[in-house]
Parts: C-alpha cells; structure tokens; sequence
C-alpha cells in the first residue's frame, strides 16, 4: 500500500440526523432538556434519548457504557471536534492531542455495538495510524468489513472497495487474492446495500 493513507471522503462523515424528516434544533433540544432528568436518574433509555438529541456528553457517556453503540459514536464524533469542550459536568468533553486513542477506541466500542458508521470511522482511523494504539492494521478491515457485511452500511462497503483497488493497483504479487475482484465485489456489495462507490479506475 505503500504511504498513501485512505481518506474518509465527505460521504463517509458520521450523521447521527440526516434528511427531510429530521428534527429541527429547537426539537432536538426540547427533547434533550425533557430527558436530561430521567438520565441523571439512572434512565439509560433517557440518556440515549438526550444523546441522540443533542444533550451533554454525560448523556451520550451513560448510554454509550450501557452498550448503546449510536452512542458510543455520537461521543467519540464529539470529542474528534471537542465538542462541548466547556461541558463542566462532562470531564471527557476535551481530550489532548496525544490521546487519540481515546477516539478511536469509542469507534471501535460503538462499531461492536452495531453502529454502522462508526465502523467507517473506525476502520479510517486504524489504517492511517491515528490513534491505533496496540491494534494491526488487520483490525481497520475487520471494523470495516463488519459494517459491510453485518450492518449493512454501504459506504463502508466502498471503504472496503477502495483499499481492495489500492491493493490491486500496487502491482505487489499476491498468489492468494485477487484485489481486483475483492473491490468489484465490495462495490457490488454497496450498490445492494443502497450506496454507490467511485467508479474504480480503468486497468
């Protein structure tokens, strides 16, 4: 692969609310406010609820350690952009430059728990060595293979696709795999699941 370093493209972003029907911020944040009482008395669907609706960190750290993986993501989405970074009652809202592993281990935590995008985030992160800590890059093609195949998130079908095409393009001899193939399958994947990946370059 030499060094070049896969880039999340602008399709691949983390979008917790997207689309015509989502919730406007005045909405988002009646919502947050009514559930932040029953979070701070132990109602882990409430925090899920104040997460997903714009609430404190706190909330989003509740649901996230219950093994909400949304959550997980929409925590670590947060922290990546030190969000809520003046949050006193949230001590994790602001993280240093040098732990970055912190990120991508709730990427990680929310990928397991079922959250499709995160496992785009994940996987993104691991192979371009932020944050990675003890993990090999093997661990970047399960996390994103794991939103492919298990989750049906398509743009991590595309992720797949893409470092399959730079595999095949280093013109490494491989007896084993033909990477090639592996992408068009990967993009076959994506367009099944909804998505539509580059077209890959002509050989």
């Amino acid at each position: 692969m030499g060094t070049r370093r896969l880039a999340l493209a602008p399709w691949a972003l983390l979008c917790l609310a997207c689309g015509a029907g989502a919730p406007t911020p005045h909405q988002m944040a009646e919502t947050s406010r009514g559930a932040m009482p029953r979070c701070d008395a132990g109602d882990v669907e409430a925090c899920r609820v104040a997460c997903e609706s714009g609430g404190s960190n706190k909330s989003c750290r509740r649901a996230c350690d219950a093994g909400h993986g949304a959550a997980c993501g929409a925590l670590a989405s947060r922290l990546e952009r030190e969000q809520d970074a003046d949050d006193a009652e949230a001590p994790v809202a602001r993280i240093a430059p040098e732990e970055p592993e912190v990120v991508t281990a709730l990427f990680v935590r929310a990928c397991e728990g079922g959250h499709g995008p995160s496992c785009l985030q994940a996987g993104g992160r691991i192979l371009n060595g932020v944050g990675r800590a003890h993990r090999p890059s093997s661990a970047a093609v399960d996390m994103l293979k794991r939103g492919c195949e298990r989750l049906d998130h398509a743009d991590s079908c595309c992720a797949m696709a893409e470092l399959n095409q730079r595999l095949a393009e280093s013109r490494q001899p491989n007896f084993i795999t033909d990477f090639r193939a592996e992408a068009a399958g990967f993009r076959a994947l994506a367009r099944a699941k909804g998505g539509e990946c580059p077209d890959a370059p002509a050989p």
